[in-house]
C-alpha cells in the first residue's frame, strides 16, 4: 500500500507487518553478552539485570529458532555450530543498529548529548584528566562517556563515536585527523642510575629491562640492541604500571619522552637516543563528522593534545634533557 506526504513518496509495506517482532530481534543483546562474557552470571553484570532475566532471554531466542545456541557447562557456556553461525549476524546487525542510532542523532546540532570516547590509558590518566574540568566547563551538557583502552581498536566494528590514541597510520574507513608525532626514550629513575649505572657490564649486564618496548615496538631504538646484556624483568604491558615501577628504581623503559613531564624523578638513560615515534590520531565515525557535539569534542582533543606536543618540544629543547 503507497501513501503520500507532501512530495515525499512513503511506502509501507504493510504484507510484512510485525512478525519481525517474533524472530528473536529482542533477545540478540542477551545473546551477544551472553557470547562476550562466556556465563549468564557475567552477562547478566553486563547488561544489569538478573541471572533468570538472561536465561529467560536466551531459552526464548532458542526456542524461536528451534535450535541450541549455547552448551551449558558447570564453568560456563559454549557456543555451539549455530550459536558461532549466529554470532557474526548478530554482530553485523548490531552495528546496523548502531550506525542507524549515530545517523539519526547526527542531526542534532546542539552540543549536548552523549559522546562516546576510546583512549589509551597513557592519555587518559596523564592528558585527559587533567582537562576535563576545562571541558566540563565548556561543554556542561555534552555526556562524555570514556572508555579506556590500550588495545587498538577498529573504530567501524565499535559502539566508540571517537577515538584518541597513538599509531605509526590509520587504514580505517573513518575520518582521522593527526595531531601530533612525539619522540620515545629509554628512561629510569635517577636513583637506579646513580646505583647500577657505573657497575654495569659492557653489554648492560647489571641493569633491568621492565618490559622492553612493551605495547609497541619502536624499530629505531629496537635495531640498536640497547644494553643486549640487560635482564628482563616481565612483560608487563600496562603504561601506568610501567611508570610506577620506573619511579620506584626497578629497571629501565621505552616510553614516550614526555613521560619525564609527569613523572619528574626519571631521566633519559646516559648515551641512549632520542628517537621519532608515533604519532596521536583523532579519529570519528565518519556518520558523525557533522554532528555538533561530536566536532566539539574533537577540537578540544586536537587542542589537548598539540597543548601536549608544545611541552614536549620544550622539553626536548631543554638543556637538561640534551645532556642527559
Amino acid at each position: 500500500m503507497d501513501r503520500k506526504q507532501s512530495d515525499t513518496e512513503i511506502v509501507y509495506d504493510d504484507y510484512l507487518d510485525d512478525s519481525w517482532r517474533r524472530t528473536g530481534w529482542a533477545e540478540l543483546p542477551f545473546f551477544l553478552a551472553v557470547a562476550r562474557a562466556g556465563t549468564f552470571r557475567a552477562a547478566a553484570e553486563r547488561l544489569k539485570v538478573n541471572h533468570a532475566t538472561v536465561d529467560r532471554h536466551i531459552r526464548a531466542l532458542e526456542e524461536a529458532y528451534s535450535v541450541r545456541l549455547f552448551d551449558r557447562k558447570a564453568r560456563g557456556v559454549t557456543l555451539t555450530a549455530a550459536g558461532r553461525n549466529l554470532l557474526e549476524k548478530a554482530k553485523a546487525a548490531e552495528r546496523t543498529v548502531l550506525t542507524a542510532k549515530r545517523s539519526v542523532s547526527g542531526m542534532d546540532a546542539k552540543l549536548s548529548g552523549e559522546v562516546r570516547l576510546n583512549i589509551s590509558s597513557w592519555n587518559a590518566y596523564y592528558v585527559l584528566a587533567p582537562n576535563m574540568p576545562r571541558f566540563h566547563e565548556l561543554y556542561p551538557d555534552i555526556d562524555l562517556k570514556v572508555t579506556v583502552s590500550d588495545r587498538v581498536e577498529d573504530l567501524t566494528k565499535s559502539p566508540s563515536d571517537v577515538s584518541y590514541r597513538a599509531a605509526w597510520s590509520v587504514d580505517e574507513d573513518v575520518v582521522a585527523r593527526k595531531v601530533y608525532s612525539y619522540c620515545a626514550a629509554v628512561l629510569a629513575s635517577e636513583d637506579y642510575i646513580k646505583q647500577h649505572w657505573d657497575s654495569r657490564g659492557p653489554n648492560g649486564e647489571g641493569l633491568h629491562w621492565i618490559g622492553k618496548s612493551t605495547l609497541w615496538p619502536n624499530p629505531k631504538l629496537d635495531d640498536t640492541k640497547l644494553f643486549s646484556g640487560a635482564a628482563r624483568r616481565g612483560e608487563v604491558l600496562d603504561p601506568i604500571l610501567i611508570n610506577e615501577l620506573l619511579k620506584h628504581g626497578q629497571g629501565m623503559a621505552i616510553v614516550p619522552v614526555c613521560t619525564l613531564l609527569v613523572v619528574p624523578v626519571l631521566s633519559v638513560v646516559p648515551g641512549t637516543p632520542v628517537v621519532p615515534d608515533r604519532s596521536v590520531w583523532v579519529l570519528l565515525q565518519s556518520d558523525l563528522r557533522h554532528t555538533a557535539r561530536v566536532r566539539a569534542v574533537v577540537e578540544f582533543l586536537c587542542e589537548m593534545g598539540k597543548n601536549t606536543y608544545k611541552r614536549e618540544k620544550e622539553l626536548l629543547l631543554s638543556s637538561e634533557l640534551m645532556n642527559a
